[in-house]
Order: structure tokens, then C-alpha cells, then sequence
């Protein structure tokens, strides 16, 4: 919905049914074609409720945590980057992306209970890695919504960086922002609010990133 498609629960062709088709076996070879959807330069796979019953079947399936793998890897050379967005917690999607994935970053908003959430998923995520995708590589944490004026958002990025000490990278935090809020119906961020701290907050992450 954030980018335009605004009833996505009517559109027929999204990811979640190139994803059954595909442990179904009832196409051959997927018309990507009829899939991807653009919009401010940018290609993407639309998301439903479709996906929730999807969840529940995927392990049903023999090999059914490689869909996603079989899906994108014909279409891997296109990208430079392909961004895969998950729910927080490791079912059957989820365990989907970390297999296809390249690196893995965790964004998570500063709360008392987040660093153990943090913790319980990266303990899942190292089990996958080792039988899955050993070549797996964690980006690193992405404090996201952060109020500064808050005492829980400074322990909450301290408590972070000590559990992991220098094994994980944490990013320089996102701070809350009433415009990114406010532009969640199909606008572009960039022309919405293009210096705003969000946005700023965002792109010196990306630098950050892409500077390793």
C-alpha cells in the first residue's frame, strides 16, 4: 500500500501466488511479467493477506523453505539490490527469505523487550545459516523510531551494543518522525519531506551501509 496499491488484498497476481504456483508445480517457468509491479523507479512483487495461509502451508510442501530461493534466483542478475521485508518472528516466509538472502538486517524500535526478541532470533537464524545458507551474513541492527528524549531509547541502543559487542554492527538509529508517519498512502517519501530528519536519517544509513 505504501507504494500505491491501494487494495492489494483484490490483486490477483502477487507473490503469494507465484509462491504456491511454484511449490504446486503448476507453471513451468513464472512470466515475471505478470508479477512485478513499478513505481518510482523501483520493482516489486506485490504482498497480501494471501501470504498468512501461505505461511501455514509452506511446510506441508517437500523443500518448501527454498520457494522464495527458486523464485528470485532467475532474476538475481537484474538487481543490484533486492530487498526481501519479513515479519518479525521466524515461520515459514520468514525462514523463505533468510535462505535466499545475502545479509539480513534487523531493524527494531528501542523497547525493553526487543533486545531479548533480538537475541531469540538471532539464535534461530544462526541454526538456518549453518544448514541452509552458511554463506549468510548479518548486516547488522537498524534502531528504527528512536526518541531521543526517552531514557529506554539510550539503554535500549547501550544494551544492544553490549550483548553483541562487536560481533554485530549497530547502525546509527532512525529517529521518530511524524512526516514518515504521515506518508504511508502511495506518496514518495523524498518529494513529501525530502529534508526532513527521517528521510535524512535514512539516507546517511543507506551511506553507512554501503561503506561496510
Amino acid at each position: 500500500m505504501s507504494l500505491g496499491v491501494n487494495f492489494p488484498d483484490t490483486v490477483e497476481n502477487t507473490i503469494a501466488k507465484a509462491m504456491l504456483n511454484t511449490i504446486q508445480e503448476r507453471n513451468n517457468e513464472i512470466q515475471y511479467s505478470d508479477y512485478i509491479n513499478t513505481i518510482f523507479g523501483v520493482d516489486f512483487f506485490i504482498g497480501n493477506v494471501d501470504l498468512e495461509n501461505l505461511d501455514k502451508m509452506l511446510s506441508a510442501f517437500r523443500d518448501g523453505e527454498y520457494t522464495l530461493d527458486t523464485i528470485l534466483q532467475p532474476i538475481k542478475k537484474n538487481y543490484d539490490y533486492i530487498i526481501i521485508d519479513c515479519r518479525p518472528s521466524l515461520g515459514n516466509l520468514t525462514e523463505n527469505a533468510v535462505i535466499v538472502a545475502d545479509e539480513l538486517l534487523v531493524p527494531s524500535e528501542p523497547q525493553y523487550f526487543s533486545t531479548k526478541g533480538i537475541q531469540c532470533l538471532f539464535d534461530e537464524i544462526t541454526a538456518i545459516k549453518r544448514k541452509k545458507n552458511p554463506n549468510l551474513k548479518i548486516a547488522g541492527i537498524l534502531p528504527t523510531k528512536v526518541d531521543y528524549r526517552t531514557s529506554i531509547a539510550k539503554e535500549f541502543i547501550v544494551a544492544v551494543k553490549q550483548i553483541f559487542n562487536d560481533d554485530i554492527k549497530v547502525f546509527s538509529p532512525i529517529p521518530i518522525s511524524t512526516k514518515l508517519a504521515e506518508c504511508n498512502d502511495g506518496k514518495n517519501i523524498y518529494d513529501y519531506d525530502n529534508n526532513g530528519k527521517g528521510v535524512q536519517a535514512y539516507l546517511n544509513f543507506v551511506d553507512e551501509y554501503l561503506e561496510g
